[in-house]
């Protein structure tokens, strides 16, 4: 069985998506997937072995140039690369209009997704030849888990859930002598999401007498700038350089423990059940929050990050890295 997910972003929202088809290849050992996803995510749909094409995509590029013509031949490319496959399924996972007028735009095999009430944009469901009804108030891993098993008519089962990744990492050697350190993700698009840097240097400051390496990645300029301020003043801290997402997943992996605010790398560090704390002020943590093994979140009494205070979350940490 060979099937086409549409599921183009964000981090977080691929990564949800993971344990369905670790879901489904255990029902089905001959299933085979394919993966449409924006530019920025390549590198994750690979990672699970159940995975065999990935197609890029670039909506958020093509939509400033589209009238450029190196634009349209990426676009009819793509349509192309997609065109030369024979899919059972097409699956749109996303539920967006978008990605429904993306799918209806290449598609020749009958296309599957949430039904009008279930849909993130009820509009996207009328573009499906088949839809679902899956409760909306329930974590987005959950919701997908249950999609894919109505698609492929298996009984869903509430079970430990297998992000499908492992043996993809499980070659990694270490590099850095066994050097125990923490990951801090410090860093989100959107403002009200973020803790105070002020709050992650009294968080080092209580972390100095452990002996323990923090280490802190990034990825744009304002990112860069934010971890130097984070970091003044501290040995024990050290700026990562700017890395892919596979050498940051590494990081995360052999790490002693993350703490983090909302972010994408907060789910990659949930999918490898590494010991975790997350930070939410803003955010439903019951909708789209970390889901795995190890994994504790500290939520605001008002849905301000600046209401966590950096002797819980130290405490918390504490008890993960003994």
């Amino acid at each position: 069985m060979k099937i086409l997910i549409v599921k183009t972003s964000s981090m977080g929202d691929i990564i949800h998506t993971l344990p369905a088809i670790s879901d489904a290849a255990l029902k089905y050992k001959c299933i085979q997937f394919d993966w449409i996803v924006e530019e920025d995510f390549i590198e994750i749909p690979a990672w699970h072995q159940s995975v065999k094409q990935v197609f890029s995509i670039a909506m958020r590029r093509w939509r400033k140039q589209l009238f450029k013509s190196s634009v349209k031949k990426e676009i009819i490319n793509f349509r192309q690369q997609i065109q030369k496959n024979k899919y059972d399924i097409i699956i749109d996972v996303q539920g967006l209009l978008k990605s429904a007028l993306l799918l209806f735009y290449c598609k020749y095999d009958i296309s599957h997704g949430y039904n009008w009430s279930s849909a993130r944009e009820s509009l996207a469901s009328l573009f499906y030849d088949k839809t679902y009804y899956i409760d909306k108030y329930q974590h987005a891993i959950e919701r997908i888990r249950k999609l894919f098993a109505s698609i492929l008519n298996y009984t869903y089962i509430e079970n430990k859930i297998n992000y499908g990744i492992n043996q993809y990492f499980s070659s990694l050697r270490r590099v850095d002598n066994n050097e125990k350190y923490i990951i801090f993700l410090h860093s989100s698009s959107r403002y009200d999401k973020c803790w105070p840097e002020y709050h992650w240097r009294m968080l080092i400051k209580l972390i100095e007498e452990k002996n323990l390496i923090i280490k802190l990645p990034w990825n744009t300029d304002l990112e860069f700038l934010q971890a130097k301020r984070i970091s003044s003043g501290f040995k024990n801290v050290k700026i990562l350089p700017k890395m892919s997402l596979e050498h940051i997943a590494k990081e995360i992996l052999f790490s002693q423990a993350v703490v983090s605010i909302d972010t994408g790398l907060s789910h990659l560090t949930a999918a490898f059940n590494k010991h975790h704390i997350a930070l939410y002020g803003p955010s439903n943590p019951n909708l789209i929050g970390i889901f795995g093994e190890n994994q504790e979140i500290c939520i605001s009494p008002n849905g301000k990050m600046e209401s966590i205070k950096p002797i819980d979350v130290y405490q918390k940490l504490i008890l993960k890295i003994r």
